[in-house]
């Protein structure tokens, strides 16, 4: 008998990484084809690294821990230095196919949420339905186009992280401590963090909840263990990456990530990053829709509208049909609070329905724990326009005002509404519940979620004016007739998505239903919800991962060709070790290509020395802008 559990156990784990392998291959095709992703981090890094690149190669894998290339020169050991102490390294290429990118990062996606539905108790053909609900989140497929490669395998290692935690407390002290262990030593190689700091917040919370639970029954003994054991776990996970994270902790104090030495805007200051800094990218509050409608607010900044769109027949006539194609991909149809956005947090209109679903099936701390997940991250996310909360956190809980862009702190959300989702579907497997009872919950998910979006879809055009902060802009410049075609379309996008998640989460009631009244059997129900999660998240994530984001992969490769300007520039510098360029065609101090060639006074870096990064505000910039002004006003300079 317990062989024969076993080996279903085994079948069932083969089929699901076959499965994912599977859609990791479907989804990007253009890999089979020669072809690999053009990403502007990575072309980025590849700038910032070549010096340390080309020294490793020189010397026998050797780290240099200085890089003259950027920012007239700065510590080497947070661009590409290359740790070797960590043994799990086997490992973590079995869990990403042995780099295969972005095959590989689909796939750990999956994996990783899987391995913790699994620990959480959930069927296991349902978990594969999960995994794809966690893994097709919008935002997942955006850091990937933007190369943000490191932040994206911390992710695909969050959820067995959690997942072990819950085992500890669950009483399975060793397993538990050993699956945390293994994934956050994993985690912290990977080297991003914000994503570490987010995962320890959910363990940290759900620990919280554990403890209220031992002080209400009076028992202490097993909290304590399953605390000890996590904390031991944890102890040999920093073990494993120290080298790497004392350098960091050692260079943090002197990077943008401490404090400041000068004291003007004190108001803006915090012991890590300016709060305006940390808080520029806030999400909006009715932004938060987005994880149920993804058009909520127009999509990307650079947004594709279709050929039956108002702006399209504008275009048309000023542009004619040919070129109104071409523009129409890329209008700002954004219409957030954000500076841009290359996507959405869309989470699914099923997945958010069934999260909803969830709230009134499971009970007790687990769901809480969840609940409260969603709302720290949601409200967190919201940043400046959440002042009073996120200034609280800057100023008072340790290692927050380290971190910039907070609306990456949805990916905690990202995990629990999932997550909550797939625990109130397993409970609906269970067979000590009537159809009598289940019906009437899941019609009232279904009110609440698919009554959101008909609500928009009847009202939203009396809600919003549809302006965008881009709009005044066009309107200067006499094309006052394109912003309110422009403002149309927004209203378009909504509606129309806000139909679209409608109609999912209907599709998704009479699954459900049918399988109450036992017309459809479990595994049909669940067979059916994949296929309809997929289905929905598949289509959104093509609008912002896609064939067209790739290019030949020698392209790829070799993504930072010299200009005219650089080969005069190395051709004369030769021999001089004590150059510098300032590149002024681009954004000066936001650019890692001019390291690739050069010693620049630029650079493209998340933690520059702050020293340098205040000599840059105060200093560089203001003397460079009076330099142009004076040589403009005096006829030497003409800007083109």
């Amino acid at each position: 008998m317990l062989n024969n559990t076993l080996k279903q156990k085994s079948i069932a784990a083969l089929v699901a990484v076959l499965v994912f392998l599977s859609i990791s291959i479907a989804y990007f095709t253009a890999v089979l084809n020669g072809k690999a992703l053009s990403q502007y981090d990575i072309q980025q890094h590849k700038g910032m690294s070549k010096e340390l690149s080309d020294y490793r190669d020189a010397h026998n894998g050797a780290e240099a821990l200085w890089t003259n290339q950027a920012f007239g020169g700065m510590p080497g050991y947070l661009v590409s230095t290359k740790y070797t102490s960590n043994k799990l390294r086997p490992f973590h290429a079995f869990c990403t196919l042995g780099n295969w990118p972005p095959i590989s990062y689909l796939f750990l996606y999956m994996l990783g949420f899987y391995i913790a539905l699994l620990a959480f108790g959930v069927n296991r053909w349902l978990s594969i339905v999960g995994a794809l609900a966690f893994a097709f989140s919008a935002y997942f497929f955006t850091i990937i186009k933007a190369g943000h490669i490191s932040k994206v395998i911390a992710i695909g290692y969050m959820s067995p992280i959690v997942a072990g935690a819950y085992l500890a407390y669950r009483g399975k002290y060793l397993l538990g401590s050993l699956i945390t262990a293994v994934f956050l030593s994993l985690q912290i190689m990977v080297v991003h963090p914000q994503i570490t700091y987010y995962t320890l917040l959910i363990v940290l919370i759900y620990a919280i909840f554990e403890l209220v639970n031992a002080v209400k029954s009076k028992i202490f003994r097993p909290f304590i263990l399953a605390s000890l054991a996590l904390l031991a776990g944890s102890m040999l996970a920093v073990g494993s990456n120290l080298s790497y994270l004392w350098s960091t902790y050692e260079y943090g104090k002197y990077s943008i990530r401490g404090k400041s030495e000068l004291t003007l805007n004190q108001n803006n200051q915090t012991k890590g990053l300016d709060k305006d800094y940390i808080t520029q990218y806030s999400y909006g509050i009715d932004e938060t829709l987005t994880l149920l409608i993804p058009n909520f607010k127009g999509g990307a900044s650079g947004g594709a509208l279709p050929e039956h769109s108002k702006t399209y027949d504008f275009l048309k006539q000023v542009q004619g049909a040919k070129q109104a194609q071409k523009t129409v991909k890329h209008m700002p149809t954004y219409w957030g609070n954000q500076p841009q956005t290359a996507g959405p947090f869309y989470m699914g209109a099923i997945v958010v329905f069934l999260f909803i679903l969830g709230l009134f099936l499971i009970e007790g701390r687990l769901k809480w724990w969840l609940v409260t997940v969603t709302i720290v991250s949601v409200l967190l996310s919201w940043g400046h326009n959440f002042p009073a909360l996120t200034n609280f956190f800057l100023d008072h809980v340790p290692g927050y005002n380290k971190f910039r862009t907070v609306t990456m702190i949805l990916v905690m959300a990202a995990f629990a509404i999932p997550l909550l989702g797939i625990l109130g579907v397993n409970k609906l497997l269970r067979e000590d519940y009537t159809a009598k009872d289940l019906i009437p919950v899941v019609l009232k998910s279904f009110y609440i979620a698919g009554g959101i979006c008909l609500f928009f879809i009847i009202a939203a055009s009396g809600l919003w004016s549809f302006e965008a902060p881009t709009d005044q802009e066009y309107i200067q410049q006499g094309y006052k007739e394109l912003v309110a075609a422009l403002q149309s379309d927004r209203l378009m996008l909504l509606r129309r998505d806000a139909f679209r998640s409608l109609i999912f989460i209907a599709a998704a009631v009479a699954l459900i239903y049918f399988y109450l009244k036992k017309k459809l059997s479990a595994n049909q129900m669940i067979l059916g919800l994949g296929v309809f999660i997929l289905m929905d998240m598949w289509l959104v994530g093509k609008r912002y991962l896609n064939d067209n984001d790739f290019v030949q992969k020698k392209q790829s490769e070799n993504p930072i060709q010299p200009s005219k300007a650089d080969e005069f520039i190395l051709q004369h510098a030769q021999g001089d070790p004590n150059y510098r360029v300032l590149n002024m065609s681009l954004s000066t101090f936001n650019d890692g290509t001019t390291s690739y060639f050069h010693k620049s006074l630029g650079g493209y870096h998340g933690a520059k020395m702050r020293k340098y990064q205040e000599l840059i505000e105060y200093q560089l910039q203001p003397e460079i802008m009076r330099l142009i002004n004076s040589l403009q006003k005096s006829g030497s300079l003409a800007v083109a």
